[in-house]
C-alpha cells in the first residue's frame, strides 16, 4: 500500500495538516530503489518516509492516526476514530489518497459532524470515495486533476462507500506495536543477527518447537525466553536489545514480504546512530512495489544518509 496524500483537521493536535508524498522529477542514480509504480514510470512516490522532530512534535501521534484510519477502514467501522477527536463540538475530518496493489489511485474522505449528547457515535460521518485508473503513462498530477473534476454524492454507509475500494482487506499495516513473531527459518535468523549487533555477547538464538510463538536467547552463562514478542524478565536484556526486538519484527516484515505500509516509529532511542543507519538502509533497500515506509527519529545524524530531500519531513511541536 502507497500513500500519496494525507489531509487531517481536528484529530489530536493536527488542525488543517497536509502531507504530501508525491516528488515531481526523477532523480538519476538515487539510493532509493524504484520510487514509482511497477510499470507507471511517471507516478513517482516518495518510497521512504523520514519524520524527523523533537519530542511532542507529533511523530507518533501522525503515526496513530494513519494506521488508525486504513485499520479502521478495513473493519469498516470509522466510530472509533471520533475518539481522536481534538474538540467533539467542532467538525473534524480527514482524506487519504493511496494504492493499494494495482494501479488504481483512491481518494476517501470523510466528515465528522459534532455529535449531541446521546447520539450514536456511527452516526454524523459523511463519507466519500473517487477512484482512478492509473494509465501506462500516467503521472500522479494527472490522476489527481482527474479525481477533482469528478463528482461523488457523500454517503453514512460505511460498507457501501469501501465496496468500490479492490484489495483493501489485504492492505497490510506494520506499526512495530503487535507482538511480533520469528515463525520461519528467515525470520529467526533476522532476529538472531539483530540481536548479535545490538549484543555481541549473545550466543545463538534458537525456537522452542514445545512452546507456541518461543524462542530462547541464549548468553555463555545463561538463557533468556522471548514468548509472543515480550521477555518475561525484562531485566535480563537491556533497552537497546528490547528494543532490537521489535526492530527485528519490522525488518522481518519488510523483507519477507512483498508490499505493505510501514510504520517504524522512534524503535532506536536506546540504540546507537550508525546501528539506526545500518538498519535503515537495509530497510530501504528491500521495500518491494507498492511498498512504503515511515520511518521517525529524533536523530539529525540520518540527515547525512545520502537520501534525495523528498525523502526527509520536519514536524514541529505544532504537529505541522
Amino acid at each position: 500500500m502507497v500513500v500519496m496524500d494525507l489531509r487531517i483537521h481536528n484529530f489530536f493536535a493536527f488542525q488543517h495538516f497536509h502531507l504530501n508524498l508525491f516528488y515531481p522529477r526523477k532523480i538519476a542514480h538515487s539510493p532509493v530503489p524504484n520510487e514509482h509504480l511497477p510499470e507507471r514510470d511517471n507516478f513517482r512516490y516518495r518510497k521512504a518516509v523520514i519524520l524527523l522532530g523533537p519530542n511532542v512534535s507529533g511523530k507518533t501521534t501522525l503515526g496513530r492516526i494513519l494506521t488508525g484510519i486504513i485499520k479502521q477502514m478495513q473493519q469498516k467501522d470509522l466510530s472509533p476514530l471520533r475518539r481522536m477527536n481534538a474538540d467533539p463540538a467542532e467538525k473534524a475530518s480527514f482524506s487519504i489518497e493511496f494504492v493499494i496493489d494495482e494501479p488504481v489511485l483512491y481518494r476517501f474522505s470523510a466528515r465528522f459532524l459534532p455529535l449531541q449528547d446521546g447520539e450514536d457515535p456511527d452516526s454524523g460521518i459523511l463519507l466519500s470515495v473517487k477512484l482512478t485508473t492509473i494509465g501506462a503513462n500516467d503521472s500522479y498530477e494527472t490522476c489527481v486533476k482527474r479525481l477533482d473534476l469528478q463528482k461523488a454524492e457523500e454517503t453514512t454507509d460505511v460498507a457501501e462507500a469501501l465496496r468500490s475500494i479492490s484489495g483493501l482487506g489485504h492492505a497490510f499495516v506494520c506499526s512495530g506495536d503487535v507482538p511480533v513473531c520469528f515463525d520461519s527459518d528467515e525470520r529467526l535468523h533476522i532476529l538472531e543477527s539483530v540481536l548479535k549487533v545490538l549484543d555481541p555477547s549473545i550466543v545463538r538464538v534458537t525456537s522452542l518447537p514445545q512452546v507456541r510463538d518461543s524462542y530462547l536467547i541464549s548468553y555463555p552463562n545463561r538463557r533468556v525466553i522471548l514468548q509472543e514478542g515480550q521477555v518475561a524478565d525484562r531485566d535480563q536484556l537491556s533497552g537497546g536489545t528490547l528494543e532490537g526486538i521489535r526492530v527485528a519484527g519490522v525488518l522481518a516484515d519488510i523483507l519477507c514480504r512483498k508490499g505493505g505500509l510501514y510504520y517504524c516509529d522512534e524503535m532506536f532511542s536506546r540504540i546507537q546512530s550508525d546501528v539506526e543507519k545500518a538498519v535503515l538502509s537495509v530497510m530501504v533497500d528491500h521495500l518491494g512495489d507498492y511498498s512504503q515506509l515511515f520511518f521517525t527519529t529524533r536523530s539529525t545524524d540520518l540527515l547525512a544518509m545520502p537520501y534525495p530531500k523528498h525523502t526527509f519531513v520536519f514536524l514541529n511541536v505544532y504537529g505541522t
